[in-house]
């Protein structure tokens, strides 16, 4: 069973090798969620889990349509939190008129930048206030351009207090830099906080495959559990919405699997005749090109295809 296993792992490592188109992907989600069910259905209980999560999130975004700049075709971002990307900051008093350096924080996507001065540092000691002269944050908008957007704060901020940054639009992979300082009449540091405001993904009701990103979204917690009957239940109603709204899709996808060599059901009978150490070589070797450009990762594939029909009856 460990042969069988360790082909698993690889048939999942290729399969989220694979390219993502920039439109709603539905050959690729029905033939991911394909994998997904016959994993579950060879391994048991012992589930690839963070790799079969990357599927599972995988098929979620093909379905949702996502585009190059981060938008999705039937599903879009609200001005409502989902979650803060937050760091904490020392800022120096200022000396003479020289102001110290800016503080910098990156996230992924925002809404709102918080400037907050907790109320405590390192939990027992009292913070001290802090003058913040200005900020600036540089992000991706949603048609994919670089913008910048500063404020001229020139306020004072006492412990326990905050002042919000609005955002003109979503933004992608900001960047927010602060410059400020702490009170130099005290002549110690104080901490500032950071936190930016990650908008919440809301699925378009008219989306045709809403059902099936509801059942993708779901299959993380089943494979957490390696409940791999909840697994293959979800996939099998993926793969229904799919041949659904897309049967050309399906019928494509079933035709190139069909002609495929990875598909792996039952333990290799003649897998003992190689032995392990020759098996293992072979298979770390695959893993290694799979892991690498994309002229690897088809040479990997093709040496996985060949290992696996070597190890047929």
């Amino acid at each position: 069973m460990n042969t069988v296993r360790s082909l698993v792992f690889l048939v999942v490592l290729a399969a989220l090798a694979q390219p993502v188109t920039a439109q709603v992907n539905a050959f690729q989600a029905w033939e991911d969620a394909k994998v997904i069910r016959r994993v579950a259905t060879v391994a048991g209980k012992g589930l690839p889990e963070e790799l079969l999560t990357k599927m599972a999130n995988g098929v979620v975004e093909e379905l949702r349509g996502k585009q190059p700049g981060g938008t999705f075709v039937w599903a879009y971002y609200t001005r409502d939190e989902a979650g803060r990307t937050s760091d904490g900051f020392a800022l120096k008093p200022r000396k003479g008129e020289e102001a110290p350096g800016p503080v910098e924080l990156r996230g992924t996507i925002g809404y709102k930048v918080r400037l907050a001065v907790p109320s405590r540092r390192y939990l027992v000691a009292r913070n001290r206030g802090i003058q913040l002269q200005r900020a600036l944050v540089e992000y991706t908008n949603e048609a994919g351009e670089r913008s910048t957007q500063e404020f001229p704060l020139d306020t004072r901020l006492e412990p326990g207090k905050h002042t919000d940054l609005e955002l003109t639009g979503i933004a992608w992979n900001p960047v927010v830099r602060v410059w400020g300082w702490s009170d130099e009449r005290i002549g110690k540091n104080a901490t500032l906080e950071i936190q930016i405001f990650q908008p919440k993904l809301v699925d378009n009701a008219k989306s045709p495959y809403l059902p099936a990103v509801q059942n993708a979204l779901a299959l993380p917690k089943a494979i957490d559990r390696e409940d791999t009957v909840e697994v293959r239940r979800l996939c099998d109603s993926i793969v229904a919405t799919i041949e659904r709204v897309s049967p050309e899709a399906a019928a494509s996808a079933a035709s190139m699997l069909s002609q495929s060599a990875t598909a792996i059901d039952v333990t290799p009978p003649n897998a003992g005749r190689r032995s392990d150490p020759e098996l293992n070589r072979r298979l770390q070797e695959i893993e290694d090109l799979l892991s690498g450009t994309e002229l690897e990762r088809r040479e990997g594939m093709e040496k996985l295809r060949q290992l696996v029909r070597s190890t047929r009856p």
